[in-house]
């Protein structure tokens, strides 16, 4: 996707374009700019940039800050207390489309953000001084890098980027030196999600992680690394390596699952569960509750394996949910659409609280800030939103549309009327004309 596949509402629009819009397209444009001139223009404490968005991260080595990246080679750190925004990591002429962040913590020292770009390259800044560190070269040229996922593991300290991409492949690498662990072939189709779990096993440093496409499906993938058994050594040796997939999910979606979001809890047996949330082309997010043989086998080396998933919750939507984030904490699920609305779920019953209003093209990415208790939603309206997820207030702001029926009113985008596959096809077809 380019940005040309945003129009801008300017007074200054040329009308004779309309010469090929249908009534229906020329309907759209009308509804846009009404709410592009209405609720768009302060909804969720709105802060505008000057390009399509397409992913959101929380800097969580500074409370007050995001990451996004944009459709014009670059990534931008964003204060949402003060506004700024100048603080600015360039990359390539293009599309940046996921993010991924290493906090000191991981890094002892200097944070790295990297940015995965439409070109199939992989990008990386010190964010202290937003010099470029790494370019990480390992996906097919100008296969959309489509996911990134970072992950510490400290007795062999060794940090590891995993990505995702549309040449089908899962690349993980070592961060430290740039150089590629292993590659996955494993999906037929392009990758456009990932989700990585918690530490397993702190004798192996084994953990799970979890990959989606376009094609519906989900793989289950446990990563291992050995640590070497002299403990005499001055500096720690980084041990082998070893990736396997443990299942493949088919089942739970129709068509394209554009994002994951992973929670895990723990059984009253001590048990792992591990709650994998989805969302899809299909118009539902749902979760997959995933279970695990309770004692790890001979050859498990130290990890139980999985045993089976169900689907816990099901959350229907009127179009195609692209981005869904979980807080744990109010024990909420945030998704965004297409039809540009934010929709807060009850993450036990299912039950609808709350949706916010106020972005005008479709939503793309969602961060939770717990310590804000705000979601924090980006579209291609080019705008950064913040909004609530205080029940108290989510209830009040219910209670208060209640008794404005004029707005009530006013017509909803429901989707294309494509079908879902179709409209998956479509999209995957427009994204190889602008690869």
């Amino acid at each position: 996707m380019s940005d040309d596949d945003f129009l801008e509402d300017d007074d200054e629009q040329d009308t004779a374009g309309h010469y090929f819009q249908s009534d229906a397209q020329l309907s759209e444009a009308d509804r846009k700019a009404a709410k592009k001139a209405g609720i768009g223009k302060t909804a969720g404490n709105v802060i505008k940039l000057d390009s399509k968005i397409n992913a959101i991260i929380a800097d969580v080595d500074d409370e007050s800050c995001i990451f996004v990246a944009e459709s014009t080679g670059q990534v931008r750190r964003v204060n949402l207390v003060n506004g700024a925004k100048d603080h600015i990591f360039r990359g390539p002429a293009g599309v940046f489309g996921c993010l991924a962040y290493a906090p000191s913590g991981i890094t002892k020292g200097d944070p790295v953000l990297f940015a995965g770009h439409w070109n199939g390259g992989i990008y990386s800044w010190s964010v202290r001084s937003r010099k470029l560190i790494r370019t990480y070269s390992g996906h097919a040229e100008d296969k959309a890098v489509t996911a990134l996922g970072v992950k510490a593991l400290r007795p062999v300290e060794r940090n590891l980027l995993i990505s995702g991409a549309k040449d089908n492949k899962i690349v993980i690498w070592d961060i430290g030196s740039g150089s590629i662990l292993q590659s996955l072939t494993n999906h037929t189709r392009g990758v456009l999600s990932l989700a990585v779990g918690t530490i397993l096993d702190h004798g192996r440093e084994a953990f799970r992680f979890f990959s989606a496409d376009s094609l519906r499906e989900i793989r289950v993938w446990r990563y291992k690394a050995s640590i070497p058994a002299s403990e005499s050594q001055q500096e720690p040796t980084k041990g082998a390596t070893s990736v396997a997939e443990e299942c493949t999910i088919s089942d739970a979606h129709e068509t394209s699952i554009n994002a994951l979001h992973l929670s895990t809890t723990w059984s009253d047996d001590k048990q792992q569960v591990d709650h994998l949330w989805t969302a899809s082309t299909d118009k539902t997010a749902k979760c997959l509750e995933m279970t695990y043989s309770p004692e790890p086998s001979k050859e498990d080396d130290g990890v139980g394996e999985y045993r089976a998933h169900k689907v816990s919750q099901l959350l229907q939507h009127p179009s195609y949910v692209r981005a869904i984030a979980v807080d744990t904490e109010n024990g909420l699920v945030i998704t965004g659409c297409e039809d540009e609305e934010l929709r807060v779920w009850d993450e036990e019953t299912g039950e609808l609280v709350h949706t916010y209003s106020g972005h005008f093209e479709p939503v793309t990415d969602l961060v939770v800030l717990p310590w804000r208790n705000e979601v924090v939603s980006v579209s291609f309206d080019m705008t950064i939103r913040r909004w609530s997820l205080d029940r108290n207030v989510m209830q009040k702001l219910k209670e208060e549309a209640k008794k404005k029926p004029d707005a009530a009113a006013q017509p909803k985008k429901t989707g294309p009327a494509l079908t879902a596959e179709e409209e998956a096809e479509l999209a995957e077809l427009m994204d190889d004309d602008d690869d």
